[in-house]
């Protein structure tokens, strides 16, 4: 059965399973219950960065902290190039929320990754 083209001019296609399960699972979503505290967890609200400049003060602020939690989210369930969506990081004292699609910089993420000649590494 062919559909009518939407407004980007493609043919829409039928919901899939997953679409449907993902509806059915939000929208019986109610209040949320808080977070309990915990010693590692920032309890500050996140801080969203857009701009290049607060990419670099959050790199710097995650350089100087001990440790931090890392987390990527991608867009690429119809399509085979995984676009970046979010990324998150925090530390025990922060939360930081990285929109890609904003246009940031995120190259300062790469001083992050291990590289050999980096004895600060292990």
């Amino acid at each position: 059965m062919m559909r009518p083209a939407g407004q980007n001019g493609r043919r829409s296609r039928p919901p899939s399973l997953r679409d449907s399960n993902h509806r059915q699972q939000h929208s019986s979503v109610g209040p949320l219950a808080p977070v309990p505290a915990h010693r590692l967890a920032s309890q500050e609200p996140p801080t969203i960065i857009r701009t290049d400049a607060q990419l670099a003060e959050m790199v710097e602020q995650l350089k100087a902290a001990a440790a931090f939690a890392f987390d990527s989210e991608f867009i690429g369930e119809s399509n085979y190039q995984p676009r970046l969506c979010l990324v998150q990081t925090a530390t025990s004292q922060r939360v930081f929320i990285v929109d890609p699609l904003a246009g940031v910089d995120l190259s300062g993420l790469w001083e992050f990754t291990p590289v050999q000649d980096n004895p600060a590494i292990g």
